[in-house]
């Protein structure tokens, strides 16, 4: 059972998320099918989240039951010149 818990009132400095294994996996297969650059889009938070899931052990049970990805654009302001 999914629960979330806010550590701050005002200003969030972050949270804590306690996950079943299930549920876990699912947000790792999730996480590991997004799309987007890595230095300059939401990618790079995904990315960091499905390392720490695979460095606890997770080994993606769901891959490969997924069909379809999130792209995120990059987070930059476009410039005139692209």
């Amino acid at each position: 059972m999914a629960e979330a818990k806010k550590l701050e009132e005002t200003v969030i400095k972050g949270i804590t998320l306690e996950l079943s294994p299930e549920e876990a996996e699912a947000l790792y297969t999730v996480v590991g099918n997004v799309l987007g650059n890595r230095g300059s889009s939401p990618r790079r938070h995904t990315d960091h989240i499905y390392s720490v899931l695979r460095r606890v052990g997770l080994k993606g049970t769901h891959h490969g039951k997924a069909s379809g990805s999130i792209k995120f654009e990059d987070d930059r302001p476009k410039s005139a010149n692209w």
